[in-house]
């Protein structure tokens, strides 16, 4: 007989085993260990946190008397031809001029403000655009802008809000658009000058060519049965198109205020309580990741 060890193959199963989670059970308890150390390091100086910590809640404390305070406010509007893309464009290249010495002219004529006024205008930003309101199925798609201001003056407001609006009505894209809609609707106009003529002249016809129901012939035109009251409808109709297409006409701007901006009248900007929110944080972490280091040279 063979005295040769026979090989188990779940044996060797089992070490290949053992083998592979070593290094990983060396690591864990490697990592353990470090964290250990660290939370200890932090209790003995835990000091040096508490320092870090109030001298950044002081640097954010600071920055209420150290930073400039400034007004900011919202409006939303309404470009009924421009798209989005365009729209945002516009805004993120006024809101590039702004605080450039250089650029002051370009802010002057486009805002229309006077160069003293166009040095107060801290920033003009597009918070939020949506394409989704359509104001009539046959109506272009609108699109609304959420626009955001920051000025140094309260008395600013209403004169940027004008600037705004006459910069995007007087966008050559715009006056263009703005021309072929007023075009279009003139001619859909006279379209329907043309039908409510016709309407009346039907209706002159209908009144003197029915029959009364006491011949026995029913109400009839020119030998076929006709409801009067269709005629009727049909003006009503004619009607509300006629008060739609006039209100077009007279309504022919191209961007609107949907809400204003709202004048305010104490300095909201920039948010310091959330400055020193995130001062706290700051120093709470840094007073965590550097205490250990700094407690660690000192002995």
């Amino acid at each position: 007989m063979s005295n040769e060890p026979i090989n188990n193959p779940k044996q060797n199963e089992e070490i290949d085993l053992i083998y592979f989670f070593k290094p990983v059970g060396k690591l864990f308890t490697g990592i353990g260990k470090a964290i250990s150390n660290w939370l200890s390091s932090i209790k003995t100086n835990f000091k040096i946190v508490v320092y870090i910590f109030g001298i950044c809640g002081l640097l954010g404390l600071a920055a209420r008397f150290v930073l400039n305070k400034r007004y900011k406010t919202d409006g939303i509007f309404l470009s009924r031809v421009l798209p989005a893309g365009i729209s945002q464009n516009i805004i993120k290249d006024l809101n590039d001029k702004l605080g450039v010495v250089e650029n002051l002219p370009v802010i002057t004529q486009k805002l229309n403000l006077s160069e003293k006024d166009a040095r107060k205008v801290v920033r003009i930003k597009l918070a939020d655009v949506s394409d989704t309101l359509r104001l009539k199925n046959d109506d272009s798609l609108a699109t609304t802008l959420k626009i955001t201001i920051i000025v140094k003056d309260t008395a600013l407001i209403e004169k940027v809000q004008t600037g705004i609006v006459n910069l995007f009505e007087n966008n050559e894209y715009a006056l263009k658009r703005k021309k072929a809609r007023l075009e279009n609707i003139i001619e859909l106009r006279k379209s329907l000058d043309a039908k409510i003529s016709s309407l009346d002249t039907l209706k002159n016809i209908v009144s003197n060519s029915i029959i009364p129901k006491s011949q026995g012939q029913g109400n009839v035109f020119l030998g076929e049965p006709l409801n009067p009251v269709s005629v009727y409808d049909k003006e009503v109709v004619f009607f509300r198109e006629q008060l739609y297409l006039d209100e077009q006409i007279k309504n022919s701007n191209t961007f609107e205020v949907i809400r204003p901006f709202t004048k305010v009248y104490k300095t909201n900007s920039p948010n310091f309580n959330e400055i020193q929110l995130y001062a706290l944080a700051a120093g709470l972490l840094l007073g965590l990741i550097f205490a250990p280091v700094i407690g660690t040279r000192k002995k």
